[in-house]
């Protein structure tokens, strides 16, 4: 039988996979639609591929940025320290920070792609 322990150190586990999982999955939608819309522009115009290049990496630098924020918290939830007071309420508050973070971190992931996209198709 597990106690309320287990369960919290359990829920810190799971906190931090939704968090780094759904991140990485918004991090991956913006890089992958910049990177696309990229292509797409350098298909018409291969002379401005610097310009298209350098704008393509600083939009997946800041689509990243959703996924390192996403990796903070895990971290915090993984190896931050410990909650002294073992109620069930903890458990669903790491549950909560982790799946409210991932769930963040896709929109803001997606969110920083599609311009990044439109200014490699604008050049």
């Amino acid at each position: 039988m597990l106690d309320s322990v287990s369960y919290i150190h359990a829920s810190y586990f799971v906190g931090a996979g939704l968090c780094v999982g759904f991140g990485a999955i918004g991090a991956a939608l913006g890089e992958g639609y910049a990177a696309g819309q990229a292509n797409e522009s350098l298909a018409y115009r291969p002379e401005k591929s610097g310009e298209v290049v350098k704008n393509m990496l600083v939009g997946q630098a800041i689509a990243e940025s959703a996924a390192i924020f996403a990796l903070v918290v895990a971290l915090i939830l993984l190896f931050g320290e410990p909650e002294t007071n073992h109620t069930i309420l903890v458990a669903w508050a790491s549950l909560g920070a982790g799946l409210s973070m991932g769930l963040s971190a896709i929109g803001s992931g997606v969110g920083a792609g599609l311009p990044a996209g439109t200014a490699c198709v604008g050049i």
